[in-house]
């Protein structure tokens, strides 16, 4: 896994710049997830970019080969290593699965996620919180575990 660390925007002034569009590096920022949190995330949102939300998808024979290329058949081992990202995700996390992928994926914050699913009470919102927050340490203990095969 690549190093990561928590983000650290400051302008010249000393004030803090945010995305307005990314709820994960919003919860960093308020120090809301640790850093093992974050770097889950990140690993999973680039993840989700890399395979572009559609999943494997098959050559286009359609197109024209230009200057002396080839086709491709095979993905790149970068979206396989995505593919397989989101398989763990898919697999560690089961049902909130969808939790993650609303907010690493489409970009939600969890407030709007919540609204979506008629979660108005102050309570039901912070157990939404607290579910993602635990989806995250799920997955940076997937991401950390070791990858050894039984001979």
């Amino acid at each position: 896994m690549t190093n990561c660390s928590l983000p650290v925007n400051t302008t010249a002034g000393g004030h803090v710049k945010r995305k307005m569009r990314d709820p994960l590096e919003f919860l960093a920022q308020k120090r809301q997830i640790t850093q093992s949190q974050y770097c889950a995330g990140v690993r999973l949102q680039l993840a989700f970019e890399v395979v572009g939300r559609g999943g494997l998808r098959s050559p286009d024979m359609a197109r024209d080969v230009v200057d002396g290329g080839r086709r491709c058949f095979e993905p790149s081992a970068k979206r396989l290593r995505a593919c397989k990202d989101i398989a763990l995700a898919g697999t560690k996390l089961g049902a909130d699965f969808e939790l993650v992928r609303q907010v690493l994926a489409e970009g939600l914050f969890l407030k709007e996620i919540a609204l979506e699913r008629d979660l108005t009470a102050e309570r039901a919102q912070r157990k939404l919180n607290r579910r993602f927050k635990e989806c995250l340490d799920t997955m940076a203990s997937a991401f950390a575990a070791p990858t050894t095969m039984a001979a």
